[in-house]
């Protein structure tokens, strides 16, 4: 019996969008066969860096990321391969030794930032789909999101969403929305997470 093929989906969205809980949501939806990858997994080692240098990299810049990873590991799950994704400490901008293994599943979500940028990236893709948020709901996210897991201070957050966030949003995530299959607006409505599963179960 032919195996079904492997369907990628991303999900792309601004820092606070709600990208992570729409793979979480469609995740549940789509049932057991599912796998998840996160692109901030893959964010370089900056073990090498003394943490107050590690602390001054912009990680909201796409040079930030091991693409060339990324890229084959994604290549190797279309063709029915187990990969192992690294593990990234937010805290110390460092990625751990051990690595989370992701077997070929019917469908796989890629969420963040920047996951179709390249058009090499998109095509690599069976659905690209892009989350709209306004700015002040994706600043207000960040803050409770970096307090309470990060243990970062506000004012710490805000220079941070000036000098590198906002920046790069503007120059590298939204124009993906002309790249975009779907787009939907955080949070994300009934009528639209409905077509957004059906969508996805209907990829050939």
């Amino acid at each position: 019996m032919k195996k079904p093929r492997i369907k990628l989906i991303a999900i792309a969205g601004g820092s606070g969008s709600g990208k992570t809980s729409l793979a979480d949501d469609l995740a549940r939806r789509l049932g057991p066969h599912v796998g998840r990858i996160s692109i901030d997994d893959y964010y370089l080692d900056r073990s090498h860096l003394s943490l107050r240098q590690r602390e001054k990299v912009n990680f909201d810049h796409p040079r930030s990321i091991e693409w060339e990873l990324l890229t084959e590991h994604l290549e190797k799950l279309k063709k029915g391969k187990t990969i192992e994704t690294p593990t990234y400490d937010y805290g110390g901008h460092v990625r751990l030794d051990k690595t989370r293994p992701i077997k070929p599943s019917q469908f796989v979500l890629v969420d963040g930032l920047w996951p179709f940028r390249s058009r090499a990236m998109s095509l690599l893709f069976d659905l690209k789909v892009y989350v709209r948020c306004p700015m002040k709901e994706r600043l207000a996210r960040r803050l409770r999101r970096d307090q309470a897991d990060r243990g970062r201070s506000v004012r710490s957050i805000e220079q941070q969403y000036k000098a590198h966030v906002l920046p790069m949003h503007d120059r590298f995530v939204a124009p993906q929305k002309n790249r975009a299959d779907l787009s939907v607006q955080s949070p994300v409505s009934r009528a639209d997470m409905e077509l957004l599963v059906d969508t996805i179960r209907g990829l050939e």
